[in-house]
């Protein structure tokens, strides 16, 4: 990740990352306490649909991946697991997020590869569960929107996440289908119309009468920021002829 100063001043805007180490300018992360549990909320949304199309990827293509970056996708969806905790039953999280630390603790698990499939196919199960079941959730009412329509995303690796509330419709394609509520982030950068919005569009599918009404005014602050601070990463970029280390959507820019 290559990112001016200000980035890094507002990263917890992104990510709950834990900076231990500056080099260079001294650098101030705020921390922004008053949005805590809204952030935690959204990193959930757009990070529990992502890892979980990727155990799902991982999961098609066993016979080829590597099993350490695997076993790094496990302990990535931990974390997610452990946010999901704060606001759903711990039992099933907790039993899981052990099992993970246990697997990547044991030095011959390499050497286990048919146990490694086998317990990721009852993560996907369960993390396709969690999708459905924290959509639901109460705290999401905090966020005060509304999504309509319906919204796809394509990968680089032309897997998808597919958004949409029609239970009716069941899309036959190459990734997992989840709530319209988890297409907040990606939809949020697309109707902004911006440079941002130009580099997602040839990824992004969007129904005609797909929309998005926020009626929280910290959440339009979060995302106004967000998008503010990546456009101005993404000219950055541009300018210095560099076409990786964007937040995120670095696979975005052209090689």
């Amino acid at each position: 990740m290559i990112v001016q100063p200000k980035f890094i001043k507002n990263i917890i805007l992104f990510d709950d990352l834990k900076l231990r180490r500056f080099f260079g300018a001294n650098l101030k992360v705020l921390r922004y306490k008053n949005l805590e549990k809204l952030l935690l909320i959204l990193s959930i949304l757009e990070w529990l649909p992502e890892r979980t199309l990727r155990l799902k990827e991982n999961i098609d293509k066993f016979k080829h991946i590597n099993l350490r970056q695997h076993l790094g996708l496990l302990n990535s969806l931990k974390y997610t697991y452990l946010k999901l905790s704060k606001f759903i039953e711990k039992k099933k999280i907790v039993k899981f997020c052990k099992i993970i630390d246990t697997m990547r603790s044991d030095k011959k698990i390499l050497k286990k590869k048919n146990k490694i499939l086998l317990f990721s196919r009852i993560l996907l199960s369960f993390s396709n569960y969690l999708i459905y079941h924290f959509s639901n959730n109460p705290n999401i009412k905090i966020l005060k929107t509304n999504i309509n329509g319906e919204f796809t995303i394509k990968f680089p690796s032309n897997y998808r996440i597919f958004y949409s509330n029609n239970k009716l419709h069941e899309k036959k394609i190459k990734g997992i289908k989840v709530p319209l509520i988890y297409s907040l982030p990606f939809g949020y950068y697309v109707k902004k119309k911006d440079t941002l919005s130009r580099l997602l569009k040839n990824h992004i599918y969007i129904s005609k009468n797909f929309n998005i009404k926020i009626g929280e005014k910290d959440v339009k602050f979060i995302f106004n920021k967000r998008n503010k601070l990546l456009n101005e990463n993404i000219k950055f970029l541009i300018e210095n002829k560099i076409s990786l280390g964007l937040y995120k959507f670095g696979w975005f820019l052209k090689k």
